[in-house]
């Protein structure tokens, strides 16, 4: 799929769409609590579909309602408290938070169960739970790539070391399987633990169906072993991931209201309020509305150190494309491991738009400037690439290709229909 977009100032109201992190979370929770729990608000991407379909091989059943007036469904899910996974095959497609999250769950008691993935996917490394099965004498097989891997034993609990500045859903992945687990185990971060929010968010979402997780000290987690997963209600909040789009959508194009977002929120995306305010932007909060709101402003250049919120990382690049002077993202080394090499992507795509940009192994170093160029934007099949370059968009100065724009449904489906509802001016959409 190819979009052609002709430069406008988009802007106007906006809703948001629910938080893909929270979504998977509730999902895999339900799935493995005594009951039946209902889950409001979700909108079904690629990836939250993977994890849907994964959880079924758990054991556990799922029905849904229709679609409201905003295409979001509610999900109602009676787990399986004993997830015991005999001659299964699970595909968790392009989705590393559905293959992360979901593997120490299988492992629990696994027998002939294939795990594999879409050829970008088995490039993701999940080299943390091999270190752990080989540690335990946990049989699996695979090839050279991550996946196909099979997985024959049970996951014992006991201490595990884990390096903290990989991934963190690595932590989270075993913090959904060790409570099942008959005795308790601990949990030791051998490196400092980036993406810390992405950790709040898991043990917050696990309260919610009765799993404690104990938070000894910064690198010490201890689990307590044979709890259970109790069902629950839950309603998914605004995604604050996306809605980064739409603050920066409303800073260098049109005014942007954007609904469907609470005041506040544990979501580490949520910085992007404050960041983007203490540059230059202006951004509040109408209670009256129950709405932000951006507004066009000009910001100044910037230094942050991206290791804790990495998903902002490329509509941040073109924040700094247009801010005065040369900002500097650091803490990016792990993007080389996302959907794309998402680094080399994001050089790519600013390199194609005329922006001076330089690339060392752990930062980028933007030049702001006023204008975009016309070109052909390939987006490496990265959803994120492609909803940037399209809000970049506006600031060209002639047409934007946008090459494999169809990537937006892993994570926001509705993403070019909401642009263009806000005045988005796609000439050409190649549906092929």
């Amino acid at each position: 799929m190819k979009v052609e977009i002709k430069p406008e100032d988009t802007g106007g109201e906006i809703y948001i769409p629910p938080s893909k992190s929270v979504t998977h979370r509730a999902i895999i929770a339900a799935a493995l609590a005594n009951g039946t729990s209902r889950i409001d608000h979700v909108l079904l991407s690629q990836d939250i579909k993977a994890t849907l379909e994964t959880i079924k091989v758990f054991g556990a059943e799922v029905t849904s309602d229709q679609e409201d007036e905003e295409g979001l469904f509610t999900f109602y899910i009676t787990g399986n408290p004993n997830p015991v996974v005999r001659d299964a095959l699970i595909d968790c497609i392009e989705s590393g938070s559905t293959l992360r999250f979901t593997l120490p769950i299988l492992a629990i008691d696994a027998k002939n169960t294939v795990v594999t993935g879409k050829e970008g996917l088995k490039n993701r490394p999940i080299q943390t739970y091999l270190e752990i099965f080989d540690e335990q004498n946990f049989n699996y097989e695979k090839g050279e790539k991550a996946l196909p891997i099979i997985l024959n034993g049970k996951l014992k609990p006991g201490k595990f070391k884990i390096r903290g500045d990989i991934s963190s859903q690595y932590l989270t992945g075993l913090f959904f399987a060790l409570p099942l687990l008959p005795e308790s185990s601990d949990i030791y971060l051998t490196s400092p633990l980036e993406s810390k929010p992405y950790v709040t968010l898991t043990i917050e979402v696990l309260e919610e169906f009765g799993i404690e997780i104990e938070k000894i000290s910064s690198d010490h987690y201890h689990i307590p072993g044979n709890q259970n997963y109790r069902p629950t209600s839950i309603s998914i909040q605004g995604d604050f991931s996306q809605a980064a789009f739409w603050f920066v959508n409303g800073l260098i194009n049109k005014e942007t209201t954007l609904l469907n977002l609470p005041e506040t929120s544990i979501q580490g995306d949520f910085r992007i309020i404050s960041i983007l305010n203490s540059i230059g932007a202006d951004i509040t909060y109408d209670k009256e509305k129950k709405a932000w709101i951006s507004r066009p402003a000009k910001t100044h250049n910037f230094e942050l150190n991206m290791k804790d919120i990495p998903d902002l990382v490329p509509i941040l690049a073109v924040v700094a494309s247009f801010s005065e002077g040369y900002s500097t993202l650091t803490g990016t080394k792990r993007l080389r491991f996302k959907e794309s090499d998402r680094i080399l992507a994001i050089a790519n795509m600013l390199e194609s738009y005329g922006v001076d940009v330089s690339v060392k192994e752990n930062q980028i170093v933007i030049k702001g400037q006023d204008k975009l160029l016309s070109t052909t934007i390939n987006s490496f099949n990265d959803h994120r690439i492609a909803i940037t370059a399209a809000i970049a968009s506006g600031r060209a100065q002639g047409l934007v290709t946008i090459l494999d724009a169809q990537c937006v449904n892993k994570s926001y489906p509705n993403f070019w229909e909401d642009f263009k509802n806000v005045g988005g001016d796609i000439r050409e959409l190649d549906l092929g």
